[in-house]
């Protein structure tokens, strides 16, 4: 045999010997997501890297197992982030991505790019994936049957209200066969929190010191919401607990309900036997909504940094982004997704358009605060009683909001 024949022979064992034994590595990937999107991001990935594995852990309990993880020194590789782990970026849990951003010239987008959720400390942490932002869904059947203008970029809260109250129907024995809104129970992204931003006024000061320092605006938002419950009867109370909203709007007992994008393709999946599409939040001094982010973070544990990146990179602002926009698990927040045709007719006959728009154009960020669960179940509670009950009025709400909160946010600071 002479030497050119063995040398080939020999290249090709070792060419052999290395795909037999080339270990494939694991990444380890604790996210919420539905059995659909999430199989098929497995499929995709796999024929992209074939070297890769992902191995998707139970969500279960996610925040407090994931702490638990971190904790133990057992952290996925990558993860599920949104307003609940800002504490765990600043604790210095997860891996920073500037260089690799700054290597591969990766574009967060400007709409997406927000401070204690994707950047802290002058570092990028996180890279957005997608974001929930409101809507409303309306039943346009009954919008002319009552001689109601259809909600578009023109409409304000004051006409919202207008239109609610001539879509309420009242029945012969007292009662109500139809109401004309529902918001959702959520105390900031549930309309009233909306309502404080486009007045122009803020959630919190900087750095989440204080919240709702413009008393003034925050009042006028909560007597607002309030009225549609205990005066004009447009929006149900029973509603708040118990009652299904959505299955009132489904059954055609609600003409206009407050929902967010990711929800959009649940209703479409019902079949509704009337017409309905999708409008902007009304406007008030400003035109804006809240964006709340999801995003993905690689562990600062991980023993794989290079194959978490091109996964998170991947899996954000490449196919994997487009498997999560034809999902419509929420607003694609990557620019080439948002601003494509092919988005906007994700849903033909619904107007995904102009909810992308107002991503790219009218976004302010939900807030992130500190002890964000605790502070939620403070401000439902009381705007349960405000809006909903009627056993708070706004004045009295407003302060037990501000002083509960305020002495968290009070401990926060001093820590």
């Amino acid at each position: 045999m002479n030497m050119r024949i063995l040398t080939g022979v020999l290249v090709l064992l070792l060419v052999v010997c290395g795909s037999v034994f080339a270990e494939t590595v694991q990444l380890d990937i604790m996210a919420i997501m539905p059995d659909g999107p999430r199989e098929a991001i497995t499929e995709a990935y796999k024929k992209v890297r074939p070297d890769v594995e992902l191995i998707w852990s139970p969500t279960g309990g996610y925040w407090n197992t994931l702490t638990t993880r971190i904790a133990g020194g057992v952290a996925p590789d990558v993860m599920y982030w949104g307003t609940y782990g800002r504490p765990l970026m600043e604790g210095g849990n997860l891996l920073p991505l500037d260089e690799f951003i700054e290597r591969d010239g990766f574009e967060i987008a400007p709409w997406a790019n927000q401070p204690d959720l994707v950047t802290s400390n002058g570092h990028t942490y996180t890279l957005p994936w997608w974001g929930s932002n409101a809507v409303f869904a309306y039943n346009k059947q009954l919008f002319l049957e009552g001689g109601v203008a259809e909600p578009d970029e023109t409409w304000t809260w004051e006409t919202l209200r207008q239109a609610a109250r001539t879509l309420t129907r009242r029945n012969a024995d007292g009662g109500f066969d139809r109401r004309g809104v529902h918001f959702s129970p959520s105390h900031i992204a549930g309309g009233w929190g909306d309502l404080v931003v486009q007045s122009g006024a803020r959630h919190y000061t900087d750095g989440y010191t204080e919240i709702f320092p413009d008393r003034g605006e925050t009042l006028e938002a909560l007597e607002f919401m309030r009225a549609l419950t205990q005066e004009d009867r447009s929006m149900d109370a029973s509603l708040y607990s118990g009652g299904d909203y959505t299955q009132a709007f489904y059954d055609g007992n609600l003409g206009m309900m407050y929902n967010v994008n990711s929800g959009l393709l649940g209703m479409r999946s019902q079949d509704l036997p009337f017409d309905w599409d999708v409008a902007p939040l009304p406007k008030g001094k400003e035109r804006t909504t809240n964006l709340a982010l999801i995003t993905a973070a690689i562990s600062a544990q991980t023993k794989h940094p290079e194959e978490a990146w091109n996964f998170v990179k991947w899996v954000t602002a490449g196919e994997g982004a487009w498997i999560i926009a034809r999902a419509l698990r929420g607003a694609p927040l990557a620019r080439e997704i948002l601003t494509s045709a092919e988005y906007y007719e994700a849903l033909p006959g619904l107007n995904l358009k102009v909810m992308a728009e107002h991503v790219m154009s009218h976004t302010t960020f939900a807030p992130a605060p500190p002890r964000a669960s605790e502070i939620g179940a403070i401000m439902n509670g009381v705007a349960r009683d405000v809006i909903w009950n009627g056993t708070l009025d706004p004045a009295t709400g407003y302060e037990m909001i501000t002083s509960q909160v305020n002495a968290i946010l009070k401990e926060e600071a001093t820590r």
